[in-house]
């Protein structure tokens, strides 16, 4: 249909389908973010340039996660629309980038670099956990296979 866009109630609609058709265990590895998150979190962070802007604009957004470790979580989902178009942000691991980090003290670009290109099983993981509960794996890949006990 011309000029119908796909809207925030049916983005927050199906990220709860996929949240609800997870195994309880992977439902406790991953935070979902409604599709607000991301535009707040742009708003209260406004021109905010140094360490104390950045904490207000952290105070601003802090209730959206109260009660979530998010460095705990395998996966975190933030649903983004920019532009009248939707994007799926997928951060794997955020608590083993954060540790790594803090181990190294800094964050130079070759560092960087061998984490994104280092971690392949995360991004293997990433990919078969967004594909759950949008089909069977028969639909998704062409043929039957196992669970994979590893999620």
């Amino acid at each position: 249909r011309d000029h119908e866009f796909l809207n925030d109630s049916l983005i927050d609609f199906y990220l709860k389908r996929l949240q609800q058709n997870l195994e309880p265990e992977d439902q406790r590895r991953c935070h979902f973010f409604n599709s607000f998150f991301y535009k707040r979190l742009l708003q209260s962070m406004g021109k905010a340039e140094g360490g104390e802007q950045l904490r207000a604009a952290y105070m601003k957004v802090r209730r959206w996660t109260k009660g979530h470790d998010l460095f705990s979580k395998d996966f975190i989902f933030v649903p983004i629309n920019e532009s009248l178009h939707w994007s799926l942000a997928i951060i794997c691991r955020p608590g083993t980038h954060a540790r790594e980090q803090q181990r190294l003290n800094s964050a130079g670009p070759s560092h960087g670099e061998q984490w994104l290109a280092g971690d392949g099983a995360a991004a293997q993981q990433c990919s078969r956990l967004s594909h759950r509960g949008s089909g069977s794996d028969e639909e998704q890949h062409g043929s039957s296979t196992e669970p994979d006990d590893n999620l």
